[in-house]
């Protein structure tokens, strides 16, 4: 048992040297630095609680040069095993940015701290300016497939509804946002319907934006390109690559992330204003997921199917 002891013990000896080791390489490199190859950090924390980090050249004066972007990502209070991430990101000689998309280690605690060193060539280089992550806790509610749900207070259950339903709202007589989806039948498994979400729609304070299971975008049922020509949405900044959506709104802290394809949304509604205020499907988001079957009229319920269709939007109509 002793033997056992040490040996665990050298183990995580060992994990803190070689971390230490690779985070001491990244701040050593013998390389002369010149601000001229300095690159500036910003992130966006996506709606499944993930971030995009986006690393750009401090000096945009052309040429550039290909570099080397050495980065460390430090927890708070160092209570994961590894307190610290540390990887490669490459620019060529024709971008600008370098963009990495980082899920934080299970034991991290934000905030976070981006910085580390740059390379262009074996003697020159710069540093990857100091940029903190504090984004506060995230606990994003979702469904996925056919549907599995999870409440922002971490409360998992299956529906199976069809047509539109509220995910989330602020619960005010004049709401200020809502989240509602489309779900339609899938196929039949022992005589039952299993169903999925096939599309979006968000409204923050009067502007819709909806997304199809391709990941079509439509800003108050127009194209988005045709959207922008205008100036809109205003205050909701819509993001997309070739396999999610991503829909943000700074005012409430709300992060939302949709993948039509995959049938799946998550989000996160990180402004404490807002903490007991919100209800639908994806809960209170109280704190406490004992109270999150609260229906439509505020009364609780254990029952799925009740709570479930409590939050069907009656004035829509689905042909199936």
């Amino acid at each position: 048992m002793r033997g056992c002891l040490v040996i665990a013990l050298l183990l995580i000896h060992n994990i803190f040297v070689v971390q230490s080791f690779e985070r001491r390489d990244i701040e050593n490199l013998s390389i002369s630095r010149s601000p001229k190859y300095n690159v500036v950090v910003s992130h966006e924390r996506l709606g499944d609680c993930n971030y995009k980090i986006t690393f750009m050249r401090a000096d945009s004066t052309a040429p550039y040069l290909p570099m080397l972007i050495h980065y460390a990502i430090d927890d708070s209070v160092y209570l994961a095993a590894v307190p610290v991430v540390t990887g490669t990101k490459t620019m060529s000689s024709d971008e600008k940015i370098a963009i990495l998309y980082w899920s934080p280690p299970k034991d991290f605690v934000s905030p976070f701290d981006v910085s580390g060193v740059t390379e262009v060539s074996a003697t020159e280089g710069g540093t990857v300016e100091q940029h903190e992550i504090d984004d506060g806790s995230c606990f994003p509610g979702s469904t996925r497939g056919d549907p599995h749900m999870k409440t922002f207070d971490g409360r998992s259950y299956n529906f199976q509804g069809l047509c539109w339903y509220t995910l989330a709202k602020h619960c005010d007589e004049n709401p200020k946002f809502e989240i509602t989806a489309e779900f339609e039948p899938r196929d039949m498994v022992d005589s039952k319907i299993r169903t999925r979400a096939v599309t979006l729609n968000v409204t923050v304070d009067g502007e819709r934006v909806s997304v199809d299971r391709n990941n079509n975008i439509l800003v108050n049922d127009k194209p988005f390109w045709v959207a922008k020509l205008v100036a809109k949405p205003s205050s909701i900044r819509i993001d997309s690559d070739d396999s999610t959506v991503s829909i943000s709104v700074n005012h409430y802290l709300m992060d939302i992330l949709w993948d039509g394809r995959k049938h799946a949304f998550s989000a996160v509604i990180s402004n404490t204003d807002y903490s007991g205020q919100v209800c639908g499907l994806l809960g209170n988001s109280d704190g406490d997921p004992r109270n999150d079957f609260q229906k439509r009229d505020g009364t609780l319920t254990t029952s799925v199917n009740d709570f479930g269709e409590s939050w069907r939007v009656l004035d829509r109509e689905c042909q199936y």
